[in-house]
């Protein structure tokens, strides 16, 4: 039984190693592009789909991808949230 602990740690500290090694990998690879500002006609359903991936995603992977892309998710998500309450207001 002890053997088999003893291989289970070792495979999982394998793992763990790879892992680290990977977000490492992400990091310093994980470069922002050069960004211009554009405008993107969106419905207020295209609008509440976004948010929605944006609340479904892991948090963890959230993070990955707006790192990668230099995006603040947080002001992301306020300046879809304002967006989509000052096109639902047209319809009042």
């Amino acid at each position: 039984m002890w053997h088999l602990l003893k291989e289970m740690l070792e495979c999982l500290k394998h793992m763990i190693k790879h892992v680290l090694h990977f977000l490492n990998l992400t990091q310093t690879v994980a470069m922002p592009s050069k960004s211009v500002v554009t405008m993107v006609e969106l419905s207020t359903n295209d609008i509440k789909y976004l948010i929605d991936v944006m609340w479904s995603t892991e948090p963890q992977l959230s993070q990955q991808i707006s790192i990668r892309h230099g995006v603040n998710d947080h002001e992301l998500e306020r300046k879809l949230q304002i967006a989509l309450g000052s096109a639902l207001a047209e319809l009042y």
